[in-house]
């Protein structure tokens, strides 16, 4: 993510991966970045990942995570989400 780390939380956040193909796919762990308005501000893994056709709902293992390089990013998405924003 970039220099070291000013603020890390650690997360558990649903997250919806809609399908629009005829296939199934099975992941096993999937790592993703989280990204606001084209800046990472943090990491999140999903443990056993299987995308089915249609809407799928997961938990996944999440850090948010504020650096001198994001700050400012992880600032306006920290106080966008405290407010009740959908995002």
């Amino acid at each position: 993510i970039g220099g070291p780390a000013l603020h890390t939380a650690a997360l558990n956040i649903s997250i919806l991966i809609y399908n629009p193909s005829r296939s199934n796919l099975h992941m096993g762990r999937l790592s993703m970045h989280l990204v606001y308005n084209g800046t990472i501000i943090g990491n999140g893994t999903i443990a056993n990942a299987s995308v089915f056709i249609g809407p799928n709902v997961f938990t996944a293992s999440a850090f948010f995570t504020v650096t001198p390089e994001n700050n400012k990013t992880a600032t306006q998405f920290l106080s966008t989400f405290l407010r009740g924003t959908v995002l």
